[in-house]
């Protein structure tokens, strides 16, 4: 148990070990419970037609569930122009058809989803990202530099635990923007495969 109470836990993966290593760092905004749709809104900023988001996601239970706003956020960032990678490693028809859906309702961004091709043999450091992704999330935006970290989203549920965002400013002087965006695109290329 730590100073104001809470029971304190090993990090499961090295990606949360990364975190905490950087947990006081200057200007990150920490949330002990989030949902991305709700609170993400509140943080993100700047969306322009030069920036990428790449994602991390498991299921998608967040774009498949009635009222929530994850879909409605998405379409916000393409109409400014975002192009939208995004990775999800366990995920079902129905969710592939929501997002993609989102290309033509909003034609002025872009939106890929990739899942793991597991057809395929894949490098060990592929395998074991990705099975940490399954309850790891992470979007690393560009132009400007931003990032938000879940790092404990259970599958099926809607609000993760432990999630920091890092502003522009935090983003630009953390090793964790180069670090994720590094992972995000060397999974991509040696372990899935586009099905939008």
């Amino acid at each position: 148990m730590n100073a104001s109470g809470q029971i304190e836990r090993e990090p499961e993966f090295e990606s949360e070990m990364l975190l905490d290593i950087l947990f006081d760092e200057k200007g990150v905004v920490r949330k002990e419970k989030a949902t991305i749709a709700h609170n993400l809104r509140d943080f993100v900023e700047g969306i322009n037609p030069s920036s990428l988001a790449l994602i991390v996601g498991n299921d998608g239970v967040n774009a498949r569930t009635p009222d929530y706003p994850w879909l409605e956020l998405l379409g916000q960032w393409m109409d400014n122009g975002c192009q939208i990678e995004y990775l999800l490693v366990a995920a079902n028809d129905l969710t592939i058809s929501l997002l993609t859906g989102l290309n033509r309702s909003h034609p002025k961004g872009s939106l890929k989803v990739c899942m793991p091709d597991w057809t395929r043999a894949l490098p060990k450091d592929t395998e074991v990202w990705l099975r940490e992704w399954r309850t790891f999330h992470f979007i690393v935006f560009e132009n400007p530099k931003q990032l938000w970290i879940e790092c404990c989203h259970r599958p099926g549920e809607l609000q993760a635990e432990r999630c920091a965002f890092f502003p522009e400013a935090a983003a630009k002087s953390t090793a964790l923007f180069d670090v994720f965006r590094a992972r995000f695109k060397y999974v991509t290329k040696t372990g899935c495969k586009e099905v939008s």
